[in-house]
């Protein structure tokens, strides 16, 4: 399925009342509590800081309560990305094993946590890319109800 924008984001034409009709939608599957400031329990001391930063980085009323899970997520991963980096920076990238040097498996962990985290964080606005198109996205809406030739055409 391909990634759907929130109708405030949408490019392109939309009628008034798809908008509506969208927005009021959105708003009803969007979760109708806020996000707990409050990182869960299961998080370490660092997935903790980080998931409070992450929360207090974001406009406040962004997060609901079902965003809870992708946010410890992405805290989860963070505080794995900075664990490994510990591990490789005191043992170096190569270890001796009793079959010889090999590869640390940090670098292995270090991978895998750092995709993880790309993906949530992009679910998240919280990459420079993901921040720029959401950006880029705002800007082109707020010249389109702008643009006095669309508003005639919407009928505005």
């Amino acid at each position: 399925m391909k990634k759907v924008k929130p109708i405030e984001l949408q490019q392109g034409r939309v009628s008034n009342e798809v908008a509506k009709k969208r927005k009021e939608a959105e708003e009803a599957v969007k979760g109708n509590k806020r996000i707990s400031k409050t990182a869960p329990p299961e998080l370490c001391e660092v997935g903790s800081k980080l998931y409070k930063e992450i929360i207090n980085s974001l406009p406040s009323g962004f997060l609901t309560n079902l965003d809870l899970d992708t946010v410890a997520s992405c805290a989860d991963s963070a505080a794995g990305m900075r664990k490994c980096r510990e591990i490789l920076n005191k043992e170096g990238v190569l270890v001796e094993s009793p079959q010889g040097t090999k590869q640390n498996p940090a670098i292995l962990a270090l991978s895998k946590y750092s995709e993880l985290f790309r993906k949530y964080a992009d679910d998240l606005g919280l990459s420079p890319t993901s921040r720029a198109k959401l950006a880029l996205m705002k800007t082109k809406q707020v010249e389109e109800e702008q643009d006095p030739l669309l508003k005639v055409l919407k009928g505005s």
